[in-house]
């Protein structure tokens, strides 16, 4: 429950702040859910998604032009 109202307050603050940003400037957020081998290591078991996903999910969230968006590993 802490994780998800943190994860909503950080994606809040990005909307929040990209409507009062300067021209070129940018903010973004990825938003993943358990790593896979971070769940692996800790005995969650099998699930989460791929760290190789989630690393595609903060590439794209710095290399695209948009602004204010939160990323998430599942749909990139």
């Amino acid at each position: 429950m802490l994780i998800t109202t943190l994860n909503a307050r950080v994606e809040g603050f990005v909307r929040a702040a990209a409507l009062g940003m300067h021209s070129g400037q940018r903010i973004n957020t990825v938003s993943p859910p358990v790593v896979k081998e971070t769940a692996q290591k800790l005995d969650w078991g099998d699930g989460g998604v791929p760290a190789a996903e989630v690393a595609r999910a903060y590439v794209a969230a710095v290399e695209n032009d948009i602004n204010g968006q939160v990323f998430d590993p599942l749909s990139i």
